[in-house]
């Protein structure tokens, strides 16, 4: 490599990443050309794949320790990697390629690919990148039930997320049936989006039904990373539904399986800790939960949770009257929602800032803010936190934003029903008659490894674009 670059053949632009010089691009070619029975372009092209799914699921297994059980394939050419941040560097830097590799030759590396990165894109908020490599995956099943499931799994998140949640069901509809004609033990991960979308459309008790069939499934399985989401889930669902301290035992249960499993990404867990005592009136005790977690969210890149650990702790000091501190958060939330193209999260900021102005006597910036986030808020036909919209639902300045959830009751649900008893306090008879479960949003990934806590909020989805002067109709 070298003297290639001493002879200027190649350019050395890192330092482990080179450039071609045309000439070389020219050789090449004509030795494909000059490849009549295809034999050697072949082999290197399976050389080339291998080492890219190979790097793929190194890098992967490093950045999301568990829910990757195996590699598909080896390659002696593979990166090994010191340290997740490198693994991270490796799969942004690369990302582009792995999707060409998938376009040329779909039929040996996308499904490979998928299962490899899918838990990679998901907490990142690639969804179209996701969703290009889940098509592929698909169109390249003929006839493999567990690809073509796979591929059916992912491209309903994605499309969900992507703002066709009718769409994205009907996916997921077809990969549950496929996995429950060959008893599949991934329909436990089906189940769970489905019910992810149930929930963000406003059908907690059909999502309450999806988590707990969910959770049965994978505590059946010992699968214990998607486990852990389903308590999560479940959790979420009593705060949705009224019952903070309920919620506050099933995301600490959620975050002690994650901690025991080396989940990086439990930071969502942390901040529905603290989201819990809030509603409980322990605010003082939510901000070392909120503190943690926004910066775990922020030390793995998982801008989702960030969000909602500011947005949370910006009403902690709302509460408190501290409008500088709570600025600080609504402007770092911003930035996030930008980033993210999120117009519903961007809407709650505005709609948190307006308090702020108007509590510190800026009437003008208020009203200019709150305007603002009614044009958005108003425009987001999907996408919708009902979690954070109760959560802010109290002390909302205009209340006409918050859209109450259905609230039509699920059957009850004790710890027999979900643990198969004797494994801890699972459920909320004791403390609420009724024993209601109910369901949220932490997301498993695409690719049936868990996505633990990928995004739980607003997809790119709504009609417009975010920017700092509200959203554009379409």
């Amino acid at each position: 490599m070298e003297r290639l670059v001493e002879l200027q053949l190649l350019e050395l632009l890192e330092s482990d990443r080179y450039r071609l010089h045309d000439l070389l691009r020219l050789t090449g070619q004509e030795l494909i050309e000059g490849d009549e029975a295809g034999h050697e372009t072949r082999a290197a092209a399976d050389r080339i794949i291998a080492y890219y799914v190979a790097t793929a699921w190194r890098a992967a297994s490093i950045v999301r320790p568990g829910p990757l059980d195996h590699r598909p394939v080896e390659s002696p050419h593979a990166v090994t990697f010191v340290d997740p941040a490198a693994a991270n560097r490796w799969l942004e830097r690369e990302l582009p390629t792995l999707l060409a590799v998938a376009r040329r030759h779909p039929d040996e590396a996308a499904l490979d690919l998928l299962r490899a990165i899918s838990h990679y894109l998901a907490p990142r908020s690639r969804w179209a990148e996701l969703g290009e490599l889940a098509a592929l995956a698909r169109d390249a099943a003929a006839g493999d039930l567990w690809g073509e499931s796979l591929a059916l799994t992912s491209l309903g998140l994605a499309t969900h997320r992507l703002g066709n949640p009718e769409e994205a069901l009907a996916h997921l509809r077809s990969a549950l049936a496929i996995r429950k004609r060959t008893g599949d033990p991934l329909q436990a991960t089906t189940l769970q989006l489905i019910g992810l979308i149930d929930y963000e459309i406003d059908r907690p008790a059909d999502a309450v039904s999806c988590f707990v069939q969910a959770y049965r499934l994978h505590r059946k399985t010992g699968n214990n990373f998607n486990l852990a989401i389903s308590l999560h889930n479940l959790g979420e669902a009593y705060d949705v539904l009224g019952r903070p301290a309920a919620a506050e035992r099933f995301a600490r249960r959620a975050l002690e399986a994650r901690q025991a499993l080396g989940d990086r990404f439990l930071a969502m867990s942390r901040v529905s800790v603290g989201r819990a005592l809030v509603g409980q009136g322990r605010a003082e005790e939510a901000r070392w939960w909120l503190d943690r977690g926004i910066a775990e969210a922020r030390e793995v890149g998982y801008g989702e949770a960030e969000w909602h650990g500011l947005i949370v702790r910006s009403e902690v000091a709302v509460r408190r009257g501290e409008s500088e501190a709570a600025l600080a958060d609504l402007h770092r939330a911003a930035h996030l929602a930008e980033n993210l193209g999120r117009p519903f999260l961007y809407g709650t900021v505005l709609r948190q800032s307006a308090r702020v102005h108007q509590m510190t006597g800026n009437v003008g910036l208020a009203e200019s803010s709150l305007s603002a986030a009614r044009e958005i808020l108003d425009n987001c036909v999907t996408g919708r936190d009902p979690g954070i919209e109760r959560f802010l639902a109290d002390s909302d300045p205009d209340g006409g934003t918050f859209r109450p959830a259905d609230r039509r009751r699920p059957g009850r649900v004790v710890e027999s029903d979900l643990d198969g008893g004797g494994h801890g306090d699972i459920s909320d008879a004791a403390e609420d008659s009724d024993g209601v479960d109910g369901g949220s949003r932490d997301e498993l990934s695409a690719g049936d490894g868990d996505q633990g806590g990928a995004d739980r909020s607003a997809a790119a989805d709504v009609a417009g674009q975010v920017s700092t002067a509200g959203v554009t109709r379409r």
